[in-house]
């Protein structure tokens, strides 16, 4: 029973001695970084419907010592034909009509940002 209670508070002096000292970087060492991700998704009912949607978006980034900058954007297209006469149901008449637009989303952000501190 002592020897086991000796390794454990022995072991325990050893990690209070310890110290982190951390990863020296270099000052005039230039840190560069990118990521760029893309999507791309589509929908398409059938049946007593007729609707598709198209997306599309980005997400990326270019860091560079201190600076960094980010822009994410994306699309939606979205048709369908139209029930007009509310039934339930398309109609020959309401497929000859055509499609109309039922979602369009266009949006794009850039960003610059400057990282401060070590």
């Amino acid at each position: 029973m002592l020897l086991p209670s000796l390794l454990l508070l022995s072991s325990t002096a050893v990690a209070a001695e310890s110290k982190f000292e951390g990863v020296a970087t270099d000052p005039g060492e230039e840190i560069e970084e990118s990521k760029f991700d893309i999507a791309f998704g589509g929908m398409w009912s059938a049946g007593n419907t007729d609707s598709a949607t198209l997306s599309a978006s980005y997400d990326g980034f270019h860091r560079w010592n201190q600076h960094q900058m980010s822009s994410k954007g994306g699309v939606v297209f979205g048709s369908a034909v139209a029930d007009t006469d509310g039934d339930g149901r398309l109609s020959e008449e309401e497929k000859a009509a055509g499609r109309v637009e039922t979602a369009s989303r266009r949006e794009a952000w850039l960003r610059y940002d400057r990282h401060l501190g070590d």
